[in-house]
């Protein structure tokens, strides 16, 4: 009785565990470096909000003015065409 008796099946057995051991531990490598990802844009996202809140709070103050100053101007031509 050979101390070592591999068959060609098992063999197969042994390289595919091996394979699938191999694919599992790339996949989890994978998967923290996406949340390594995810964390980074996260940060980004936050950061980015922080920084246009306050930009487009003061564009719509900015449009209203503008939208004002436009008024008086449709006053102004309205009392031009009327003279005329």
């Amino acid at each position: 009785m050979p101390l070592l008796a591999l068959t060609a099946g098992d063999v197969a057995y042994y390289a595919l565990a091996v394979f699938l051991v191999a694919v599992g531990l790339g996949l989890g490598y994978m998967f923290l470096r996406l949340a390594g990802t995810f964390v980074r844009l996260s940060s980004f996202i936050q950061g980015t909000e922080r920084e246009l809140l306050p930009v487009i709070s003061k564009v719509g103050v900015s449009v209203d003015k503008v939208n004002g100053q436009l008024d008086k101007v449709d006053q102004m031509t309205d009392s031009a065409v009327d003279m005329a």
